[in-house]
């Protein structure tokens, strides 16, 4: 039997249970989201604001560095106040601070604000990473938990693949400001 045929024979998308797919296209549609408008807040901020690249840098080191600390929080407020609630909770919170992003730099807001506001959103949106995690845990077989997390990470990358490409495309032919607001837009569909 091929390596193939074996692989095919292990690999079943069909038996992963239903909060699973829940939670892997939470993932999906969150990378889709917060890529097509924050891969492009360099260019924002060094065209539109004429922001140097060694501040840019800076601004993305932060949100990095906060977002990373943060996400200790959110695992352990999952863990004391239920995972469900708190990655509710965190992705209305990143989503409040993405639509008051795409508002600041509507309105022309001053540069101090956006740029607060830029790792504000990274900040609270990755801390519902670690109770999405844990709930992938708490519901996948133990057999399955391998795969159940891999799944989780590719439908993430192909998220992190399409929201460049449409934000390039949307770029094209609209402005930053509703760019950002199309990301808000996406970044609703899984509080439903």
């Amino acid at each position: 039997m091929s390596v193939l045929a074996k692989m095919n024979r292990r690999i079943s998308l069909g038996h992963f249970k239903p909060g699973i797919w829940a939670a892997v296209g939470i993932q999906g549609v969150i990378g889709i989201g917060w890529s097509t408008s924050f891969t492009y807040l360099s260019l924002y901020l060094y065209q539109e604001r004429h922001i140097s690249m060694t501040m840019i840098g800076l601004v993305l080191l932060t949100s990095g560095v906060s977002s990373a600390l943060c996400q200790v929080i959110g695992g352990i407020t999952a863990d004391r106040f239920g995972h469900r609630r708190m990655v509710i909770l965190y992705q209305l919170a990143g989503l409040l601070a993405s639509a008051a992003l795409a508002v600041l730099i509507g309105i022309n807001a001053p540069t101090w604000s956006v740029t607060l506001s830029a790792i504000l959103v990274p900040t609270l949106g990755g801390m519902a990473g670690p109770p999405l995690l844990a709930i992938i845990a708490n519901i996948s077989q133990k057999s399955r938990m391998t795969e159940s997390y891999g799944l989780m990470a590719i439908t993430g990358n192909i998220g992190w693949a399409i929201g460049p490409l449409t934000g390039g495309y949307l770029l094209g032919f609209t402005s930053f400001t509703w760019l950002f607001a199309a990301s808000v837009a996406c970044l609703l569909l899984p509080l439903y």
